[in-house]
């Protein structure tokens, strides 16, 4: 958990999922203003959301209508899980994707 404490990363890790949530081959074009109101629910709600067994990580994602979304990254999907995992968080949708195990990188300096 404490990859997620370092700003830079999860701000890399956010624009990752972002851009790669997708399906679609154009690019994703999301509403600025709209995030703000994101990133402060999921702020508020990502240690809850972390101390759930077998979610890895928590970020900003986009839907394929261009909306913001709140992605839970998690080991293993499975039905257990996913009743463990609301399906929005004050009228945020959650999408859960399996991703299995994230590391950091080695600090090189």
């Amino acid at each position: 958990m404490a990859i997620f404490r370092n700003k830079s990363f999860l701000l890399a890790l956010m624009i990752f999922i972002l851009f790669s949530c997708q399906h679609k081959k154009e690019a994703v074009k999301v509403e600025q203003k709209d995030y703000p109101k994101i990133k402060a629910v999921m702020d508020s709600h990502v240690d809850k959301l972390m101390a759930i067994d077998g979610v890895v990580g928590v970020a900003i994602g986009a839907l394929e209508d261009s909306s913001f979304c709140i992605k839970v990254m998690v080991k293993e999907n499975n039905p257990k899980l996913q009743k463990k995992i609301p399906r929005q968080i004050e009228s945020c949708p959650i999408v859960i994707e399996e991703t299995g195990v994230i590391r950091a990188f080695p600090n090189k300096k």
